[in-house]
């Protein structure tokens, strides 16, 4: 049963959150086992039948919580359980026994609970129940409520007094603890999409330029074998074209998913523009490179791409540049090498690697000025 709960809360439908409404069931379920307890107690040391009732009553309130999750009505079932929470405190706190108990400073635990509860576009009701909170626990402090039915002995008062105050402490110390980590969540989340391109999932141009010149420069400095691979999808514009943007954001997602899944861990995969893409290669040399990015072409040839029940052919092209030995060289320049290369693959045909020495050694190092750039 409550895992059929926790699946319905987790549907992509479900606005509130799965946090909030796991949250929600923990805390109802605290709040039905306490009512459990409290109706032991009444039933086996006091003479209080009606605070059995009562209490018997609370918990079949709470389990209600339980069906309202039941039935997508993820705010009721909140707004519920704050209602049950509230009924009971102030029944304990005004009813069954005096204010000595301290029962009543549990109202100042509510606004925590309900700042977990409610999402950050909830404000009015986090506020109103907040102020009644407040309310409540200034009545039940200085307001007479004659006719109390259970009385407790004087130290007992003490410990019910004392445990009040720690569980509230406790309450809103947990709360800072939760506030902090959604602080800490937030900006991490922050500095993530600064540095990831939002389609892909890999890293951005910008952050790109950071990790290839650290990369170098220590390359440089340590006499180590460095190279890049730069990625151009073949005929891109016309799948756009002829099947839309959307199909063109799942061959970029797709060719994404390929490189992550092909490249070793310490290799470096980025978004490098529009359908290119560039690979860092720490201590790869260049016939090393040659072979990865062979790989990974036949890997995206290989690649299914059903559109409208047809199969699209997807391929590559792909330019290599390793870091020369005794040559000062900047990451720009490096790009420059491989960009060159890789429009060389086109100009022959797509679908192939070409290597920057190649074209040195053919003496057409040129030929990238020639090529246009599809």
């Amino acid at each position: 049963m409550i895992k059929k709960m926790l699946l319905t809360a987790g549907d992509k439908e479900n606005k509130e959150g799965l946090y909030h409404v796991k949250l929600t069931m923990l805390l109802a379920s605290v709040g039905m086992g306490l009512s459990i307890c409290y109706t032991l107690v009444y039933f086996f040391l006091t003479e209080a039948t009606y605070a059995v009732v009562f209490n018997t009553a609370i918990t079949a309130f709470y389990s209600l919580t339980f069906v309202l999750i039941t039935k997508r009505y993820y705010f009721l079932a909140k707004v519920w359980f704050i209602g049950v929470l509230t009924l009971q405190l102030f029944f304990l706190a005004t009813v069954f026994f005096t204010k000595d108990t301290g029962f009543h400073l549990y109202f100042l635990s509510i606004p925590s609970i309900t700042y977990l509860l409610f999402s950050r576009n909830e404000k009015k009701v986090k506020f109103v129940i907040t102020l009644i909170s407040i309310a409540l626990t200034y009545i039940c402090q200085y307001v007479a409520f004659p006719g109390f039915s259970i009385v407790l002995p004087g130290y007992l008062l003490h410990i019910s007094y004392l445990s009040t105050i720690i569980v509230v402490v406790l309450g809103q110390s947990w709360l800072l603890k939760v506030f902090a980590d959604d602080l800490i969540s937030a900006e991490e989340k922050q500095k993530k999409m600064a540095i990831t391109d939002h389609l892909t999932g890999l890293y951005n141009r910008r952050h790109l330029f950071v990790l290839a010149e650290h990369c170098i420069k220590g390359s440089i400095q340590d006499n180590k074998d460095f190279s890049i691979v730069l990625i151009d999808v073949d005929y891109f514009k016309k799948i756009n074209d002829a099947y839309g943007h959307i199909v063109g954001d799942e061959v970029l997602k797709m060719v994404a998913r390929s490189l992550s899944q092909n490249l070793r861990d310490f290799d470096v995969a980025a978004r490098y523009g529009g359908e290119e893409f560039i690979l860092i290669l720490p201590h790869t040399s260049v016939r090393e490179a040659e072979e990865i990015a062979e790989n990974l072409r036949r890997s995206i040839e290989s690649l299914p791409l059903l559109v409208n029940n047809r199969i699209i052919s997807l391929t590559i092209s792909l330019g290599v540049a390793a870091l020369p030995y005794g040559e000062e060289i900047t990451i720009d320049s490096l790009i420059e090498r491989a960009d060159t290369a890789m429009y060389t693959a086109k100009e022959r045909g797509r679908n192939q690697v070409v290597v920057w020495d190649e074209i040195i050694a053919l003496g057409n190092c040129d030929s990238y000025n020639n090529t246009q750039k599809i």
